[in-house]
């Protein structure tokens, strides 16, 4: 089912919650400063970055349309390659082996900070990984408290975002040097 271009951009702003929110006509956002955009009839221009990590940024100027880039949406497992052994639902990978970062710290531990990249709220990793939010809170605990991610709650929302120590573990899970 197609939505009509608006409902689909209302639908988009919602989903960059908590960071974004969207009270027409006004446009909250929390970073990289927090500011309120008042469209003004400028428009928005949406663009989505590969690159973009974590959260959306925007970009604002009085003159100029102003701009939300803001991360593509990564499924579970969109970096195999980094050899996490595990399935994309958490689970121990095909081969049983679970090398990787799911041998080191499991699958499901493993599959948060991946996850976590783009940021989630407590309530989306429940659901995207198919498990209770309390075990959530147990690996997020897990992983802040080994400084691989970050918790900041925003309000009844607790937004989880990858450290640049996470996002180096996830980079170099064999345990290549890392430079710097």
């Amino acid at each position: 089912m197609k939505l009509p271009l608006k409902r689909a951009a209302e639908a988009l702003l919602q989903s960059l919650r908590p960071v974004l929110r969207w009270r027409p006509p006004v446009l909250e956002a929390g970073y990289p400063v927090d500011q309120d955009l008042r469209l003004d009839g400028r428009g928005l221009l949406l663009q989505p970055s590969f690159f973009c990590v974590r959260t959306p940024i925007t970009l604002a100027c009085e003159e100029l349309t102003p701009v939300i880039v803001y991360p593509v949406e990564h499924s579970l497992g969109w970096a195999a390659d980094r050899d996490t052994s595990c399935g994309a639902d958490g689970t121990e990978g095909p081969d049983g082996r679970g090398g990787g970062l799911g041998a080191l710290m499991g699958c499901t531990r493993a599959a948060v900070l991946e996850d976590v990249v783009n940021g989630r709220t407590t309530g989306d990793l429940a659901r995207r990984l198919g498990i209770s939010p309390a075990a959530v809170s147990q690996h997020t605990a897990v992983l802040r408290g080994s400084g691989l991610l970050l918790s900041v709650r925003r309000g009844r929302h607790v937004l989880h975002t990858v450290t640049p120590k996470g996002l180096a573990l996830l980079d170099h899970p064999h345990g290549t040097p890392v430079a710097g």
